[in-house]
């Protein structure tokens, strides 16, 4: 598995993502650790999820504990992850209509 850092600002209705590291497979499978704020809430949330070819697949992600490790220990040195646990504030309320 080749693990890079993959550049932020992907935008849904459900989050934004604020940093991701991925884990890329020679057979075109990736997985991915985000770091995600969802829109309804605010709160920041880790999401882990399993890509083929560049689409999302929308099943459970296995991997390897060792592969996941890796994932953890990249997310950690590209700033996604602390080594403890700090809760970060949720994002401000956008203005209320007229």
């Amino acid at each position: 598995m080749i693990i890079t850092t993959i550049a932020t600002g992907r935008d849904t209705e459900y989050a934004t993502e604020l940093g991701a590291v991925a884990g890329a497979y020679p057979d075109g499978d990736e997985t991915r650790l985000e770091r995600i704020r969802i829109k309804a809430t605010g709160e920041v949330e880790i999401r882990l999820s399993w890509w083929k070819h560049g689409r999302l697949i929308p099943r459970p992600l296995d991997i390897p504990v060792a592969d996941f490790l890796d994932l953890v220990k990249a997310a950690t040195l590209a700033g996604l992850l602390s080594a403890r646990y700090e809760p970060e504030p949720p994002a401000a309320s956008p203005p209320p209509h007229d």
